[in-house]
């Protein structure tokens, strides 16, 4: 019996590791994409096709 005491605290801090590791890719997704919609909303419509330039050649 004592190993399966192991076995079962042993799959629980698996499972908390991997949900605070699931929190932090979350988090640090959430946080990346909203700087790159604050990106984009910040440039003119010639930049956001990809131009670079803000009016077409």
């Amino acid at each position: 019996m004592g190993n399966d005491s192991k076995d079962r605290l042993g799959d629980k801090l698996r499972d908390l590791e991997k949900a605070r590791e699931d929190d932090y890719f979350a988090r640090r997704d959430r946080e990346l994409l909203e700087k790159l919609k604050r990106d984009q909303d910040g440039k003119t419509e010639g930049e956001k096709k990809g131009s670079g330039h803000p009016l077409p050649l």
